[in-house]
């Protein structure tokens, strides 16, 4: 199964295999701090925010809400190519607080990063509610994916 998908594979390490792991199980974890009970996105060694460094997984709704989007109208990376035109898309899970989102080195902090299914581009709209959508892309590997919430 793995040879039919033609896009690349998450390598998950020590930091991401419990958030791999979940989503194989159809579930959707994100890394809490002990200290702080802050949410974290992605995964870290320490807390963000407090510094913290007990840090564990936290199994969350799976709800969310649209970040920001953007549609790329023409793929120019290998299996992407030809793709076009198709949505890469930040969600703000419900039980993160909007105001611990950050960016920092042209990436963006607490939000999830995927694409919206079941719905054409056109229709994207940022505040729209959003639920997680598990797709089993091979054996061994889940990718999360977002659709509108029903």
């Amino acid at each position: 199964m793995a040879d039919e998908y033609p896009y690349l594979l998450p390598q998950p390490d020590v930091l991401t295999q419990g958030y791999w792991d979940a989503l194989r199980e159809h579930r959707l974890v994100l890394q809490s701090c002990q200290a702080c009970e802050t949410f974290q996105h992605p995964p870290d060694r320490t807390c963000r925010f407090c510094l913290g460094e007990e840090m564990t997984w936290e199994e969350v709704s799976g709800k969310g809400t649209l970040y920001t989007y953007v549609i790329v109208t023409q793929g120019i990376l290998g299996p992407w190519r030809g793709h076009d035109p198709y949505n890469v898309i930040q969600v703000l899970p419900d039980e993160v607080d909007p105001a611990t989102v950050s960016v920092h080195n042209n990436a963006t902090y607490n939000v999830i990063y995927g694409n919206a299914v079941e719905v054409d581009n056109e229709d994207l709209e940022v505040g729209m509610a959003m639920e997680a959508v598990f797709d089993d892309v091979t054996d061994d590997v889940t990718i999360l994916r977002w659709r509108p919430a029903s």
